[in-house]
């Protein structure tokens, strides 16, 4: 019980000087990472959920890194699609192991 108070005093002390350090941080970033697997998991088979995802990314005007895994880079109709993207979008390969 001791070592938890101790862990919770260390982690209140050090979130709080890290909350204070981004307060004063001027350059912040946000990466949007798409993880692209096997159609073989998906719920939906189609290609419907990656378009709704690009979709959703376009109207809010961001930039977005897409992982694709190998499965995905050797489906045909998803690789059509994935050329599709706009060049503001930024593709990448995902490994998993």
């Amino acid at each position: 019980m001791k070592q938890l108070i101790f862990f919770v005093i260390l982690l209140f002390i050090f979130s709080k000087n890290t909350y204070a350090d981004e307060i004063n941080c001027n350059d912040r970033y946000l990466t949007l990472v798409n993880p692209v697997r096997s159609r073989e998991i998906w719920f939906d088979k189609s290609v419907e959920p990656l378009k709704q995802q690009y979709n959703l990314i376009l109207a809010n005007n961001f930039d977005a890194t897409w992982l694709l895994q190998y499965d995905v880079l050797i489906d045909v109709e998803l690789v059509q699609e994935v050329k599709n993207f706009n060049s503001t979008q930024e593709l990448g390969v995902f490994l998993e192991i």
